[in-house]
């Protein structure tokens, strides 16, 4: 059986090239038919590229540009508007992996419906998603309620007591009668008695406003500082580009 391995040397690029010429059923892990279908190309495949140079014709670079629909009919023929319907007559849009990473499509549970995107690299948080949490007190104050006035009832009173209860002696004289007491003359003698003033309230009362109520003004401590945070996991830069034609390069 042949076998034939070449090695060449052009432009610093080592290319190797293989005959599959009489090739083994196996050889080194490979077949055939897996070195025939190695260098064929799907329409509408997507491949990473490690390269600042446009890819060989006919690979596009999946960076979302409008291209041609009679140009590329054989693309347009697999994705369609999938990603993009240009100007929706006569061009379509490659898929746009720029500052993106692929999800794969499920159907059945995907968050985007068909060929969609999503996402963002920096998020912030809205107070649905902060956990639950406490602030301290802070600077609070409470306000006036309004004007009011309180009434004051006070009728006249008098206040109570009594005199000193004293004794009068009468004695008889020549033509007339005399008298001596501890409260000097009088006209009609009573031998004992006193005089009472009466006791009074001073009947005073105190009116309210009725109910009322207090409004409180001020913040809590304030925290956090609503920045955006980044959500971005590890990642490296690199190209994709997209199969539009029939020679695989």
């Amino acid at each position: 059986m042949a076998k034939e391995l070449t090695a060449e040397k052009t432009n610093n690029a080592m290319i190797r090239t293989m005959s599959t010429l009489n090739l083994p059923p196996t050889f080194g892990g490979l077949t055939e038919t897996s070195v025939i279908q190695s260098s064929t190309c799907m329409i509408g495949e997507i491949r990473l590229y490690a390269a600042d140079s446009p890819p060989p014709f006919p690979w596009l670079f999946c960076n979302g540009t409008a291209i041609s629909r009679i140009e590329y009919q054989r693309l347009f023929s697999v994705i369609g508007e999938s990603f993009g319907a240009g100007d929706g007559k006569i061009t379509f849009n490659v898929p746009d992996f720029r500052d993106r990473f692929p999800l794969g499509l499920n159907p059945t549970t995907s968050q985007v419906e068909g060929w969609g995107k999503g996402g963002n690299k920096e998020q912030t948080l809205t107070i649905d998603q902060i956990p639950t949490h406490q602030h301290s007190v802070g600077t609070l104050v409470t306000t006036n309620a309004g004007t009011h006035t309180h009434s004051v009832y006070g009728p006249g009173h008098n206040h109570g007591g009594s005199t000193e209860q004293t004794s009068f002696i009468i004695t008889g004289g020549g033509y007339g009668y005399n008298h001596s007491a501890g409260r000097g003359n009088v006209g009609t003698w009573h031998k004992y008695h006193q005089h009472v003033i009466p006791m009074g309230q001073t009947g005073i009362t105190l009116g309210y406003d009725g109910t009322h109520s207090h409004s409180i003004n001020g913040l809590t401590d304030s925290v956090g500082g609503g920045k955006s945070f980044s959500i971005m996991p590890p990642y490296q830069t690199i190209a994709y580009i997209i199969f539009t034609g029939e020679n695989c390069a």
